[in-house]
């Protein structure tokens, strides 16, 4: 899959997602934060798994499992201020979450610190297709954020 197409895809992939979440769970904005709670916390595993499973090095290691590592935590403290009704404050901590972990797949699999993981575990699609889509779900979360009077 070329660039593009993996754009295309991630785009393909972020309208299905803000279909789901401005659906069905339309009325509750809460859900739809938590649904993007639980989808940033699944990126922050999957990278844990493949950080601690695939790498070739320590440092290999470390560049997988510290991003991975501190998604998970945003998605916790997403999580916590949403099961305290801090709606806002969740969906800020999401904006965060993804803008970083899209910022950290453009430096690892892009910038200066390639590593040869992104060789073995994933294919030339995978870092312009989770990119767009993580920059893309945090945009959709901070529309939400700025039009919606979400409560905290």
């Amino acid at each position: 899959m070329t660039p593009v197409y993996s754009f295309l895809a991630a785009l393909a992939m972020f309208a299905g997602f803000v279909a789901f979440v401005s659906g069905p769970v339309r009325k509750s904005p809460q859900r739809g934060t938590n649904v993007g709670i639980a989808v940033l916390a699944w990126c922050g595993g999957i990278f844990l798994g493949l950080g601690l499973h695939v790498s070739a090095s320590p440092l290999e290691t470390f560049l997988q499992v510290l991003p991975a590592s501190g998604t998970l935590l945003v998605a916790c403290l997403a999580l916590e201020a949403s099961a305290r009704g801090r709606t806002r404050t969740a969906t800020k901590w999401l904006i965060f979450g993804y803008f970083a972990h899209g910022l950290w797949d453009l430096v690892i699999h892009v910038g200066p610190f390639p590593v040869s993981m992104a060789d073995m575990a994933q294919t030339a699609w995978y870092s312009p297709f989770c990119l767009t889509y993580d920059w893309a779900v945090a945009l959709f979360y901070l529309t939400r954020l700025t039009k919606h009077n979400l409560e905290d």
